[in-house]
């Protein structure tokens, strides 16, 4: 356990803005599905009923804060998580939701 003056000193700002990014439940839902098998955008869209549009605005999100990376097969992006600290949230939710 730590004290009070350790946990003062540490900076938890990266896992700030992780925890921001996938503070939506759009994104929270996005990032889940890359952990159990990773996809293009149309898959997701298709998964969530969401308009594209509104589905790439939350993976750019989830780029830019370096949760979530994509390769190119051909002319699709395959998406998947690449942030250690997103995966363990989100696999802790995961099993917390199958839990109840």
């Amino acid at each position: 356990m730590m004290d009070a003056e350790t946990i003062k000193k540490i900076d938890f700002s990266k896992e700030a803005d992780v925890l921001k990014a996938i503070g939506h439940p759009v994104r929270l839902k996005i990032v889940a599905g890359l952990l159990q098998s990773e996809c293009c955008v149309s898959d997701i869209w298709g998964c969530l009923e969401l308009p594209q549009a509104v589905v790439s605005q939350h993976l750019s999100i989830l780029r830019n804060k370096g949760i979530i990376s994509g390769r190119r097969e051909g002319n699709r992006t395959i998406y998947n998580v690449t942030n250690p600290f997103a995966k363990s949230l989100i696999n802790s939710c995961i099993e917390i939701k199958a839990e109840n």
